[in-house]
This record gives structure tokens, sequence and C-alpha cells, in this order.
């Protein structure tokens, strides 16, 4: 996802021409191409700024845009309007605006994108509900808190566990979690077994990882997390841990089979050559789960 509001893709002016790599290039006197100039950059960024402006108004609503006047204020934090979900706060110079995006304005864990998978945990809610017990979604890695939000706008009788180890998130997490039921917030990552994790900060609160460590911030395990919600049922799993995955999946998976539903974002692609889904692959090749690919994510439906 997008860390900032301003976007700097690639210029699609890279100085190719028709002859590519043909063994007459290396002959041919062909200037280095220039880089682009301060009035393309300019204007570039500012076309970027008016579609990502006009996206934001089409997704949730004008009051978003006003954010900008929120903006010209020395505040570390301010809030934001989005349409049919309330106000948000977010951190200036931070991730949470593209937090926001992904969860609300591409629908991250909407399963209503898929019929099937949406009508089916709709089935099991009510089930859960009907025998007397409440539904529990585990939200790990909960970050400022929109994916919780997002769960209790779509199942509200259901009770959501915000899991989040960096305290700076969590605090925003509770902040804007004000106002919604039945919603717990467990300061810890979430591990195979429990011990304490050191975490490690490149500067955006959405990549914060964890490693494990002899003292810091506890880890919890899913079972740990679950006794959170007296009288609670396993319902569905959300996690995206920024390779921590690699720990959570490592030993004692038993856990896996009492949610109807896991979403799990991957992260090979961030940590290359760690193999950090090494174990989510093979627990979840031990089973005959079905897979759905949603944006980031791979849902995996108990059979």
């Amino acid at each position: 996802m997008s860390a900032h509001e301003w976007i700097d893709p690639p210029s699609l002016d890279d100085g190719r021409d028709s002859l590519g790599s043909h063994p007459l290039r290396a002959a041919l006197p062909i200037a280095a191409p220039e880089a682009p100039s301060l009035a393309r950059r300019v204007l570039r960024r500012l076309r970027e700024a008016v579609v990502l402006n006009l996206t934001d108004m089409a997704r949730f609503g004008p009051a978003f845009l006003l954010r900008h006047f929120a903006r010209l204020s020395a505040a570390p934090v301010y809030s934001v309007s989005l349409r049919d979900r309330g106000r948000f706060h977010v951190r200036r110079d931070e991730s949470d605006l593209s937090v926001l995006r992904e969860v609300f304005g591409e629908g991250a864990y909407d399963v209503r994108a898929h019929p099937a998978l949406a009508d089916r945990l709709d089935r099991r809610y009510r089930a859960i509900l009907a025998s007397g017990r409440r539904p529990v979604v585990l939200d790990c890695g909960a970050n400022i808190g929109a994916a919780t939000v997002a769960f209790a706008d779509t199942w509200p009788r259901a009770a959501v566990v915000a899991i989040e180890p960096d305290p700076g998130n969590a605090a925003m997490a509770r902040r804007n979690l004000v106002g919604t039921p039945n919603h717990v917030v467990l300061e810890a990552a979430i591990g195979s077994v429990p011990g304490f994790a050191a975490l490690n900060d490149d500067g955006l609160a959405w990549a914060i990882q964890t490693e494990r460590a002899q003292r810091g911030v506890p880890i919890i395990t899913i079972e740990n997390a679950l006794a959170a919600v007296p009288n609670g049922e396993p319902f569905i799993c959300k996690i995206d841990i920024e390779g921590f995955e690699a720990d959570l999946f490592a030993r004692d998976t038993r856990w896996i089979d009492r949610f109807e539903v896991l979403m799990v974002e991957p992260h090979d692609w961030l940590l290359p050559g760690r193999r950090t889904s090494r174990h989510l692959q093979r627990a979840m090749g031990a089973r005959g789960f079905e897979m759905i690919l949603h944006g980031q994510s791979i849902f995996y439906l108990r059979p």
C-alpha cells in the first residue's frame, strides 16, 4: 500500500527506443536519458494528487477532503470523516490514511465481493449466536483499528479482539474504537508460544516488524486472545503481522481448524529470502482448506 498522500511512480519515459537490445545500439552514440524536468515532476505530482482526491471523494464523500484544512495546523493527530463510517483519527506524516484507503476504499476484508463466502459466514455467524455463544473475530495486526471497525460493522454482535504490538498504533486504535461495541484491544504481539518481542520500526507504522527477544512487548497466543472473550466461539481470524507469521504458524497450529475463515497477508515480498510464509504454506497445505485471493490477502475457508 502507499504510505503517503503523494505518490511518485516511475516515469513511463525511461529513455528506451525502438532498437531495444539490438547489437547496433552499442555502436550508436546515444545520449543518456535526461531526468524529468522539475516542471514535469510537479505536473505529474499534481495530476496524481487530483486523481487521488477525486477517488477519495467518490469513495468516502466530500467531507473526507476537509482533512486538508486540518493538516494545515501543527497538531500531530487530526480527524477525517468517512461517509457511512464516521470519523477516524490519523497521524500527520504517517501511513494511517493509506490504511483507511485499503480497508474501506479497496475493501481489503469485505467478504461481499464473494457472495458465496458472505452467505456462508452469515450462516455461521447466526448459528453461533443461536447456540448461545458469541462469535469471535481476531484482528491480528490491528494497526489503527480500521479493520476492527469494519468487522464490527459487518458482524455487530460478534466480539472483535484487536491485537497490536506497537504502542503508538494501539493508542490510535483505542481512540478510533471509542463507540464501537464489543471490542477488546490487546497491546501485544501474536505468536506460536508466549514470550517477548522487539519491534523494528522502519519509519512507517503499517510496516512495524516483530522478532522474538528476551524482553519487550509480550507475545500472546491465539488461545490467549480467544480467552479474552467469555463464552466466545472462534469465527474469523485476520492476520497481517508483517512477517511474524513465520513464528505464528511454526508450531501448534491446531487453532486453525477452529475458525470458519482465516484472512492472511503473506510477507515474502516484504522480506525476500527469509521465507516467512513457509510455515503458513506447510500448515495450510496439510489441510483441505479452499483459497480465495482477495487483494493482498489469502482467504482460507475451512472445509
